[in-house]
C-alpha cells in the first residue's frame, strides 16, 4: 500500500492517478468533518470541494513534511475557521449531526432500545461547544492522535487534551441525564 504523502509526491510530478487514489480515500472522511460541523450540507458540499481545490492549487508547494493527513485537514480547519468568521456563527449553532452513521460508533448494536441512545448520543454530541466538537470528531471520527490535531487547529497538545477530555465529560454527564431512571444508569 502506497502512503498518502508518497501519492500526494507522485500527484505533485503529475500523475493524476494518484490524486485520484487521494481523493477516493479521504473522501468520506473529509465530507463528513465538514458534514458534522456546518449547519448547512450545501455548505459542508463547498467547504469540501474548497479543500480539494487548494489541494490542487498547493501541490506544487507541497513539501513532504507533514503527514498528508495533516495537512489536508489543516487546510479543512482553515477553511471551517474562515466559514465561521464570515457568518460570525454561534458555536451552538455550527453542527449539524443528523447524518451521523451507527457505524462511526460501532460499539451500539443494530436494537430498537439502543438505536435510541444513538439518537440522544446525537443530541450530546451535537451540544458539544464548537472547539470540542472537532477535536472529538478529529479524534474519534478521523482518527488522529492529540499532536496531529494540535497540528491541525494550531493549538497546543495540552490545549486539544483538554477539550477531548471536556467533550467526553460532557457526553458523559448528556448521556447519563438522557436515560436517568432507564436500564442505562
Amino acid at each position: 500500500m502506497i502512503s498518502d504523502e508518497d501519492l500526494m509526491m507522485r500527484y505533485v510530478a503529475g500523475d493524476i492517478k494518484a490524486f485520484e487514489m487521494l481523493y477516493l480515500k479521504h473522501k468520506g472522511p473529509l465530507y463528513r468533518y465538514f458534514n458534522r460541523q456546518c449547519k448547512d450540507s450545501h455548505k459542508a458540499e463547498e467547504l469540501y470541494q474548497d479543500v480539494w481545490h487548494k489541494v490542487i492549487k498547493a501541490k506544487d508547494n507541497y513539501q513532504n513534511s507533514a503527514k498528508f493527513t495533516t495537512w489536508v485537514y489543516h487546510i479543512a480547519h482553515n477553511l471551517l475557521i474562515d466559514e465561521y468568521r464570515r457568518f460570525t456563527l454561534v458555536s451552538s449553532d455550527i453542527n449539524d449531526m443528523d447524518e451521523l452513521d451507527s457505524g462511526s460508533y460501532n460499539n451500539f448494536a443494530d436494537t430498537l432500545a439502543e438505536q435510541d441512545v444513538i439518537k440522544q448520543l446525537k443530541v450530546c454530541i451535537k451540544a458539544l461547544p464548537a472547539v470540542q466538537l472537532e477535536a472529538f470528531i478529529l479524534k474519534q471520527e478521523a482518527g488522529f492522535d492529540l499532536l496531529e490535531i494540535s497540528n491541525i487547529v494550531n493549538c497546543d497538545k495540552e490545549t486539544i487534551k483538554s477539550r477531548i477530555r471536556y467533550a467526553y465529560s460532557k457526553l458523559k454527564i448528556c448521556i447519563k441525564s438522557k436515560f436517568k431512571g432507564s436500564v442505562y444508569e
